[in-house]
């Protein structure tokens, strides 16, 4: 693993994306460096989008407007096909309409109409000329952006390999020179100039339709979930290190299924107390899948410079899963600045970043205020956080429960639900709340309660019940089995949100309510 840079007086091994040589992206490369072979090009595709925007008269262009959702001038090849596109842009921004003739002046006014030569008029007429009438552009333009992506990585790829023949750096820093540069021509093939919008059938079919889950209810790719807690009781760190262990042991993880990915775990624990932890989960032999950057190593570095670091170093190592754990504590932010809005939301937005560009899930970690409170309100700091992630968590101890007994809330996009887990083995399993029961277990529950004799309080008799750790988590058993005891009764059951009356099976003796027959 490559360092990142710090303040704290090592000699750095990697140096920053911004120090990358001037001429890692030029505007245009005519020639590749030492070899005959012409650099990718579509010269047909490049007429075809300037072509079609001189047949759109409207104003707005549309034609225009869609070739920029994917395309610059520079992506063009040809530089004359880069002057008129720019030109365009111009005159678009002006609200003028596009045509041969406003071309030509916007460029004799620029002074820069020289630029296009003895046939500079001659190559707008042809243009227009002999141009099929394109309703769509965007496929010709991904042609010319795919294009100009690969000249760009044959560039970076030459530069490199002059870097390494002169051996004027060490290796580490070439090397993480070239991620950075191939890490910015992969982020720049999501965005090119602007955003664009999506017909809901593409972007479903973009997205894969179904959400990807690689460890549940933590990591789901392309979003980011928020573990709060408290300080050093609740274990949020042993509970992330146990689903990381599951995952890349593909073992059951809270009941559910896990995918192998290679995992960035990202602590403010020092190498001493992070290999603690990292042995109490069974994880001190492994020599792949997970990657731990201790706080040593980039200690006093800005967090943005550290968010680009990390972002590379995903790339590097083929991430597929990112844990930050604790948020404010790794990003450098203490005291005031956790409840200051706009500092928590610039922080948070560059780790919404990296999961949008990489694509990956991205998990952090968050203490507890000392008043506590219900999920989503129960964190330190700024309220801003809550909002700007996808998923957000609540690990406490059970009280009355046993040593491992906790108890896990969870709202956001993917569902909302409350389970009680146990760590047993050095594995977390759900023993009771959500749509966990167990089948066995929910129904001799049921056999059980139906057995017992009228005017006896479910509560206090499930209380009685030995073999049941989950025992005080008494409403949401209530509601599992009061609604599996309805459908085995012949009842319609409801969902529990719709307003349905539910049976008064579970009624207390006191209530003066008739027992269900």
């Amino acid at each position: 693993m490559q360092r990142p840079q710090s303040r704290g007086g090592r000699p750095a091994q990697a140096r920053p994306a911004q120090a990358r040589p001037a001429q890692a992206r030029p505007a245009t490369i005519q020639q590749p460096a030492g070899g005959d072979r012409p650099l990718p090009h579509n010269p047909g595709a490049e007429r075809e989008i300037l072509g079609a925007i001189l047949l759109d008269n409207h104003v707005p262009n549309g034609a225009l407007a869609d070739a920029m959702q994917h395309v610059r001038s520079e992506d063009f090849f040809l530089p004359l096909n880069q002057l008129v596109f720019g030109a365009m842009i111009q005159l678009s921004e002006r609200s003028c309409p596009i045509g041969i003739v406003t071309l030509h002046d916007h460029l004799e006014r620029l002074g820069q109409l020289e630029r296009l030569g003895p046939l500079g008029g001659a190559h707008l007429s042809e243009l227009y000329d002999g141009t099929p009438r394109v309703t769509d552009v965007t496929h010709y333009a991904r042609i010319v952006k795919e294009k100009a992506d690969l000249r760009r990585v044959i560039h970076a790829a030459a530069a490199i390999q002059e870097q390494a023949s002169s051996a004027a750096d060490d290796a580490d820093v070439i090397i993480e020179r070239l991620v950075g540069m191939l890490s910015e021509i992969r982020s720049d093939r999501g965005s090119a100039s602007g955003p664009r919008s999506y017909p809901p059938k593409e972007l479903i079919t973009t997205m894969n339709e179904a959400v990807d889950c690689i460890a549940h209810p933590f990591a789901f790719r392309g979003m980011v979930s928020l573990l709060d807690g408290p300080p050093k009781s609740a274990g949020k760190t042993t509970m992330l290190m146990t689903a990381a262990d599951a995952c890349i042991h593909e073992r059951l993880f809270l009941n559910r299924a896990t995918k192998r990915v290679p995992i960035l775990f990202v602590t403010e624990e020092n190498p001493r107390t992070i290999a603690m932890a990292l042995n109490r989960a069974g994880l001190g032999d492994l020599t792949e899948w997970l990657h731990i950057v201790p706080a040593t190593e980039f200690a006093g570095m800005p967090w943005p410079a550290l968010a680009q670091w990390i972002e590379r170093e995903c790339i590097r190592l083929g991430i597929g899963w990112l844990i930050i754990d604790t948020f404010f504590a790794v990003a450098g932010l203490s005291g005031e600045q956790e409840n200051q809005a706009g500092t928590v939301d610039e922080a948070v937005g560059l780790v919404r970043r990296i999961a949008g560009r990489l694509d990956i899930p991205i998990t952090l970690t968050r203490h507890e205020r000392k008043s506590g409170g219900d999920v989503g309100v129960s964190g330190r700091g700024s309220s801003a956080l809550t909002g700007a992630v996808d998923i957000v968590m609540l690990l406490k101890r059970v009280n009355g429960g046993f040593d491992e007994a906790r108890q896990l809330e969870i709202a956001g996009r993917v569902e909302q639900a409350r389970f009680e887990i146990e760590l047993r083995d050095c594995q977390y399993r759900i023993v009771g709340g959500g749509d966990h029961v167990s089948t066995s277990e929910l129904a001799d529950l049921v056999a059980f309660v139906e057995s017992q004799k009228d005017g006896e309080c479910f509560k206090e008799t499930i209380k009685n019940r030995k073999g049941f750790s989950h025992a005080n988590n008494l409403d949401l058993l209530k509601t599992a089995l009061e609604r599996q005891i309805l459908v085995m009764r012949g009842s319609k059951v409801a969902s529990p949100t719709s307003g349905t009356p539910q049976s008064d099976f579970f009624a207390s003796p006191d209530s003066g309510t008739p027992r269900d027959e």
